[in-house]
Order: structure tokens, then C-alpha cells, then sequence
């Protein structure tokens, strides 16, 4: 999406800015039940599809293309982006989304992680290439629409995401 076509759906970066609403939590940890149930409040809009991941690996595809997915404002409504990779990614995430809004809300939402690492190698083992659980949890990198993502579960990376 060009800077025009961005521009053409009247929503500015300032528009955005101190009512950033975040679901950064944990893949398969309940984020897609956020995604369609939160903007059933009055007080809330949503992109207009989820994971779209600008904070994270989708970064370089510019705030135009961002903002060009996000639901103009009328009010004082939150407007919230879901992606579960922010947890995943949040060495890159976090800091984005901060220098972006530093008054941005975060929602976090949390597995017990044996369950979570199983429920996403299943899950990603029916979407992509995906290596052997032993080997899956050691960590790995997967490509999603193109783009590397680094999936990592060693000694204390899961008590450090959160």
C-alpha cells in the first residue's frame, strides 16, 4: 500500500498515538478470541486484519502500510493491534511500539509454556515446514509470507519474554 492509498483512509500516525491498544500475548493464548471480541466495545476499533505484526517482522513495510490497515477514529475509541509474534519477537517489538507510542497499553496473555510449545508446534506444523518437536523446541527459524521469524525456547527465554 502506498503513502497516498494510507493517507487515503484519513488515519495519521497522530490519530493513533496515545490510544494504541497492543495484544502481544503468546501465540495460541487466546489472542484471535481478543482480536473479534474486543472491538465489540463501543471503545474500541481493530485493524483491519489480524496479525499484521508492523512492530515486529513486518516492520520495514513502512507506517503508511500500517496505517493504512488501521479503522479511522471518530472518538476516543483504543484502537488495538493484535499479534501474537510481539511476544515471540519482542527484543525488536517492544522497542518499536514504544518509540512509536510510548503511552501505548500492552495486553499480555499468558500459557502455561509446556502446553503453549506444543499447541504452537502443532498449529505450525499444519501451516509450514516444520522441524522434528525435539529439534522445534531447541528453537528454529520459519518463514511467514516470506519474511524469517526466530522461534526460541531455551533456558529462560519464556521468563524473559514475559
Amino acid at each position: 500500500m502506498s503513502a497516498t492509498q494510507a493517507r487515503a483512509t484519513g488515519v495519521e500516525a497522530a490519530d493513533v498515538r496515545g490510544r494504541l491498544l497492543i495484544v502481544a500475548g503468546m501465540s495460541r493464548g487466546g489472542t484471535t478470541y481478543l482480536y473479534h471480541h474486543l472491538p465489540r466495545h463501543p471503545g474500541v476499533l481493530s485493524t483491519t486484519e489480524k496479525e499484521l505484526c508492523y512492530f515486529g517482522h513486518n516492520h520495514d513495510r513502512g507506517e503508511d502500510w500500517w496505517l493504512g490497515h488501521l479503522p479511522r477514529p471518530t472518538g476516543n475509541e483504543r484502537i488495538v493491534d493484535v499479534c501474537g509474534l510481539y511476544f515471540a519477537e519482542y527484543e525488536r517489538s517492544i522497542p518499536r511500539i514504544i518509540d512509536f507510542d510510548p503511552e501505548a497499553r500492552v495486553v499480555l496473555t499468558i500459557r502455561d509454556p509446556a502446553r503453549w510449545i506444543y499447541s504452537i508446534y502443532e498449529h505450525y506444523e499444519t501451516l509450514w515446514a516444520t522441524p522434528p518437536f525435539q529439534d522445534f523446541i531447541q528453537g528454529c527459524t520459519w518463514v511467514r509470507d516470506g519474511r524469517p521469524i526466530d522461534l526460541r525456547f531455551g533456558q529462560g527465554r519464556i521468563r524473559e519474554s514475559v
